[in-house]
């Protein structure tokens, strides 16, 4: 069937229509049962009309007549990421059309007022493909989402409403305003119409972004949760709009009044944990240029107060201390965090007030500290003297706890300086340590270093300590490929022989099973139920406590039962035979209730 370049049928391209809706109106009009079929009747690719192909709307035109899109048209392109209308970038996920999305009194009084076919009249407006737009601006009501049918994905906007319009509930729809975010929307995108607003800067979506993200922190604080949040979406969208009134300024005092928790707090700076969702959301659109100016302003605004350490990611990694806290200072010069604070107070950067603040929100400039502590750095720290007498942590603690080295300045209650050691009393403990050598080291030789000797002997190193400096051991000598306190050399046995602790009261629980003749496992069993005793013994090798288990104990525990398989072996028989003769001769097990594993009998009740 071939149809003449112009339809005696036509009808009125609308102000704000979408293509798609004006091919099924058109369709509809000249009773083609869908606009799928108009198209292949008529020769035009219903695909490029969606994709919205300049010549194939031209020759749809053609057909009804026209030779030009009406004013007030919205022209939508694409590419992979957004939708553009009229030039305003969309992201996909905010255009909606495939599945119909309206207005139902706007579509009953198209049907009531309108001239041509009844099911022509009505007509799908742009405004409702965009999810940013939720009510209708000329009924205050929301848009309603036709639910999921066959029709969905096959733009027929004539048998959609239709359907539509037959549902009993069709001019049902809840009450709401038009917001102002949403008129904003809409004069942007369907009108063209800039405002001297601070948002007109930014692309369309993310000033849209802009709104919700912001308006959602004002409304439900930065880390609001974003699941389930489509019902107030639009209110915080609102939200969002009204404070951009206050232009660069409000958003940079706002992201100010967010560093509020940070600052009563211990984590770490970071962007998340200042800025929340918006720091998320910027984060996610980082390779959009859309919003660059944003994130810089945040940058901008965190790096004028907030410490951060240099390589710190603020969308892109922090160069350059800015300022330094009581932690950040203790880390980079070595002192202990009190420490840093006194020289702190004492040089002026601080005032006591300080004191209620944690060390992570003590802030100083950096060019101060620096000066500060670099002056402070004549007395070695506890890392530092720890390293000069090359001991690992465990024994430097014993040194420092058991007064083998004094701290070089006691600190003083007005002070409250952390520990500070002089080179001179660490030289002095080698000294001493090294005035009980006894002969020179050679390879070859069995003797083991200080660390390895406690570990080995799983002793205190305050006991070799001890029995060095008092002349104890005979065997000591020094590595001469080593330093400080790795070098010197002890025999394990001499050592041994002073710190053994004598052998443990009672059986482990593996010597103990085997001398009752049970497996381990069921003689654990029994031992955490309480049916065998046990005691606390300490290890004399491990140093650790142990449960042991008394001869008598287990002597009275065989003296009064026996094990299924025990019995058995003792009767030389099969575990089934003896459990079916102890059945037919009404013995019952002890033990009943317990999991234990094996199966135990009084020696009492067994049949002599």
């Amino acid at each position: 069937m071939s149809l003449g370049p112009r339809l005696s049928i036509t009808v009125t391209f609308h102000s704000g229509e979408t293509v798609l809706s004006f091919l099924s109106r058109l369709a509809g009009a000249n009773f083609a049962p869908s606009a799928q079929q108009f198209c292949v009747h008529m020769g035009i690719s219903r695909s490029k009309l969606i994709r919205d192909d300049e010549e194939e709307i031209a020759k749809l035109l053609a057909l009804a007549g026209l030779s030009q899109l009406p004013d007030g048209h919205v022209r939508i392109t694409r590419d992979d990421q957004f939708r553009y209308f009229n030039g305003e970038a969309v992201p996909k996920y905010n255009f909606h059309r495939y599945r119909f999305r309206y207005c139902p009194h706007c579509i009953a009084d198209d049907r009531r007022n309108r001239p041509g076919p009844l099911a022509a009249r009505a007509f799908g407006r742009s405004i409702w493909q965009l999810l940013y737009i939720k009510n209708c601006p000329d009924h205050d009501v929301a848009l309603v989402d036709a639910p999921a049918s066959d029709l969905d994905g096959t733009y027929e906007i004539v048998h959609m409403i239709e359907a539509a319009t037959r549902e009993p509930s069709f001019l049902y729809a809840t009450p709401a305003t038009f917001t102002g975010f949403e008129r904003y929307i809409r004069d942007r995108v369907i009108r063209q119409k800039r405002s001297p607003l601070w948002l007109d800067r930014f692309p369309l979506h993310v000033a849209a972004s802009y709104c919700f993200v912001v308006g959602a922190t004002i409304t439900h604080g930065k880390m609001y949760q974003r699941d389930n949040f489509a019902e107030q979406a639009l209110s915080c969208a609102e939200a969002g709009f009204k404070f951009s009134f206050g232009g660069e300024a409000a958003l940079r005092q706002h992201l100010v009044e967010l560093h509020k928790d940070f600052w009563e707090g211990r984590s770490a700076a970071g962007g998340r944990v200042l800025y929340g969702r918006v720091y998320d959301w910027l984060m996610q659109e980082r390779y959009d240029n859309g919003s660059d100016e944003l994130r810089q302003i945040v940058r901008e605004v965190a790096l004028s107060h907030i410490p951060f350490d240099p390589g710190t990611v603020i969308f892109t990694p922090v160069t350059d201390r800015r300022f330094h806290t009581i932690k950040s200072a203790s880390k980079q010069y070595g002192f202990h965090p009190v420490t840093t604070r006194k020289f702190a107070e004492a040089a002026g950067l601080i005032d006591q007030t300080a004191n209620s603040i944690s060390d992570w929100r003590v802030v100083m400039p950096v060019e101060d500290v620096d000066r500060v502590m670099s002056e402070a750095r004549g007395y070695l720290t506890d890392g530092e003297a720890r390293a000069y007498l090359n001991a690992e942590r465990t024994l430097w603690s014993t040194i420092t706890r058991r007064g083998y080295v004094k701290r070089a300045i006691e600190g003083s209650r007005e002070l409250r300086l952390g520990p500070m050691f002089s080179k001179f009393d660490l030289d002095d403990l080698l000294s001493r340590m090294q005035a009980h050598v006894t002969s020179n080291f050679e390879d070859g030789d069995h003797l083991i270093s200080l660390s390895d000797t406690a570990h080995k002997l799983s002793c205190k190193f305050s006991e070799i300590l001890d029995l060095l400096l008092a002349g104890k051991l005979k065997a000591v000598k020094l590595d001469p490929s080593a330093s400080g306190m790795s070098a010197f050399r002890f025999d394990p046995t001499e050592v041994s022989s002073h710190t053994t602790l004598p052998p443990m009261s009672g059986l482990s629980i593996v010597a103990a099973a085997s001398y009752v003749a049970l497996n381990t496992k069921v003689f654990t069993r029994l031992a955490n139920c309480g049916v065998i005793v046990s005691e606390q013994s300490i290890n004399p090798v491990k140093r650790c406590r142990q449960r042991v288990f008394s001869t008598a104990t287990l002597d009275a525990f065989s003296r009064n039962y026996r094990s299924l398989h025990q019995l058995a072996s003792e009767q030389g028989k099969g575990i089934r035979t003896v459990k079916r003769d102890l059945d037919l001769a009404g013995v019952e097990p002890a033990f009943k209730g317990l999991e234990l594993g094996a199966t135990f009998y009084r020696i009492c009740n067994l049949p002599t």
